[in-house]
């Protein structure tokens, strides 16, 4: 069982947290968020461990990994801060904000033997994957331009 902690409650989080709540091989234990009413509407009715403090959360006792759903700015910071832990990293996108950032995480995670995981969503959509088939299989011709919308 891998149990998870979620720094960000906020616009997203709430899906991440009904999302691991229901996936098996994986224990809801800690949530995160600077926002006291954002702790108080967590959907989780289970007794979690519940802080407004990132650094709190990331204790290797209480969770093996950690989804991160703040504000992009704040993303390098505590990413570092939970690898450095020995905490495995699931982070929403952008991982970071500039690109040696991003190649320092990296090198950490791999270092460590972690995993660090950007939660670039649609790269395994159902239906991304099947026009990437088309496409690839040269069912659609010549492709030059392709325009979609996400329309819920």
């Amino acid at each position: 069982m891998v149990r998870i902690g979620i720094i960000g409650n906020g616009y997203w989080g709430p899906n991440l947290e009904r999302n691991f709540l229901n996936l098996s091989g994986s224990e809801l234990t800690a949530i995160c968020d600077i926002n006291e009413d954002r702790l108080n509407r967590a959907q989780n009715k289970m007794e979690v461990y519940r802080t407004k403090n990132a650094t709190e959360l990331l204790d290797k006792e209480r969770i093996d990994a950690v989804v991160i759903a703040t504000p992009t700015k704040t993303h390098y910071a505590i990413a570092k801060m939970a690898l450095e832990n020995g905490i495995h990293v699931f982070v929403e996108k952008p991982l970071a904000t500039m690109s040696s950032e991003c190649e320092e995480l990296i090198k950490i995670a791999e270092v460590n033997n972690l995993i660090l995981f950007v939660g670039h969503v649609f790269l395994y959509h159902s239906a991304v994957n099947a026009i990437k088939n088309l496409i690839e299989n040269g069912e659609l011709g010549n492709i030059i331009h392709i325009n979609a919308s996400r329309l819920n």
